[in-house]
């Protein structure tokens, strides 16, 4: 179930940057640390300012939904024309 989730996470990302954010170049790693799963995401598209979003889009939603299913944590960081990274951290169980 978890390699399942995961994957849709990124998938999710995936689509996220290509079709909104117009990236050109992505950057995935998965890594373990410890007793975690670290997944590290960034993209180098138009970005977004996190404090105005109009309306939060349902991928950002299935996204956090999913990490918080697996008790993990998201980070995501973004500004106009900065692009965006994601950094989550998903114990073992």
């Amino acid at each position: 179930m978890i390699s399942l989730s995961v994957y849709r996470i990124i998938q999710e990302l995936l689509n996220n940057s290509l079709k909104h954010a117009q990236a050109h170049e992505i950057l995935i790693q998965i890594n373990t640390e410890d007793d975690e799963l670290v997944i590290q995401y960034e993209d180098d598209g138009i970005g977004f300012e996190q404090n105005n979003l109009r309306r939060k889009g349902m991928g950002l939603e299935n996204i956090k939904s999913r990490v918080n299913y697996m008790h993990g944590t998201i980070t995501m960081d973004s500004e106009n024309a900065q692009g965006m990274s994601v950094l989550i951290r998903i114990k073992f169980q």
